[in-house]
């Protein structure tokens, strides 16, 4: 022996198991630990959130503003993500999966949802079934979700300085919105200012959500130019007609020098007409990059 160490006011440690706590069977085992620690940490988890407001943004669309149910922050995320969801509509015999655009800016407190009331494209057909859930009171405050953490990549590249350009049309502005919101906080939080065009498409302006929002925004911030463009005149639309190169030629002086982020249109079936017209308006333009 080359070493003894003399324990003394001491017993031999020793013991048997008799029987296990019954409390042990609900914590599962250290390998189902292992995974849900993994899982969450790679936000691959559906975590439960609580409605705690609804606020109405248009004839059409309205914004829900969750938070964990257990006393958790929400994860961080970039403006512009997405957030995934599981919902369990009436009559469904699985649980419907959609994802929606973020529309407030990180905060760390909670996540705001606007979400747009799909009808029937046809009398033949039925409403959209995600939206239908959340727009026909059937989402209340203190319903409860079940979300994914956001991801996605249509992201604003917050280490820029350049000129941004949001343009959007629909319910596609919900990104944007909290991408605005962004760049609205740096500048208050940190004196960054990044000059930015907010140029927005509706049908009308029954249907133009987040209208009065961006308008305060623009008295405080610097906002270049912002304005709206409509298939159809209406209340608060400063031009009626179609996204064209004419409607913007001039009002946009550094546009060669910006970021331009193009989210969502007006229908499906006119998605590709659409999209080419933004799209060749812009790169005439001669946009620096385009996201």
């Amino acid at each position: 022996m080359e070493e003894g160490i003399r324990v003394s006011q001491s017993l031999p440690f020793g013991w048997t198991i008799q029987e296990s706590s019954p409390v042990n069977d609900l914590t599962g085992s250290w390998d189902e630990v292992d995974e849900t620690l993994r899982a969450r940490s790679e936000g691959n988890t559906y975590r439960e959130y609580r409605v705690i407001r609804i606020e109405k943004e248009s004839e059409t669309i309205s914004s829900f503003y969750l938070q964990p149910v257990i006393g958790e922050t929400v994860t961080c995320y970039e403006p512009g993500q997405f957030l995934p969801l599981e919902i369990h509509p009436p009559g469904a015999k699985e649980p419907v999966r959609r994802t929606y655009s973020l529309s407030n800016a990180p905060n760390g407190i909670e996540y705001q949802l606007s979400i747009k009331r799909e009808p029937p494209r046809r009398p033949d057909l039925p409403a959209g079934i995600s939206s239908s859930y959340f727009s026909y009171d059937q989402v209340t405050p203190g319903a409860t979700l079940r979300a994914m953490d956001p991801r996605g990549t249509f992201v604003l590249d917050t280490q820029l300085t350049r000129p941004v350009v949001l343009l959007s049309a629909g319910v596609g502005l919900t990104p944007m919105i909290s991408m605005l919101d962004h760049l609205v906080q740096c500048k208050e939080s940190c004196g960054r200012t990044r000059p930015v065009w907010f140029i927005h498409g509706a049908r009308n302006g029954a249907e133009h959500a987040f209208g009065r929002h961006v308008r305060d925004v623009a008295g405080c911030c610097p906002l270049e130019v912002q304005f709206d463009v409509s298939a159809k005149p209406g209340l608060d639309l400063l031009i009626p007609g179609s996204f064209a190169l004419r409607t913007y030629r001039g009002l946009l002086p550094d546009f060669i020098r910006s970021t331009a982020l193009l989210h969502g249109f007006l229908h499906l079936n006119r998605a590709i007409l659409l999209l080419r017209e933004v799209l060749g308006s812009v790169l005439a333009l001669g946009v620096g990059q385009l996201a």
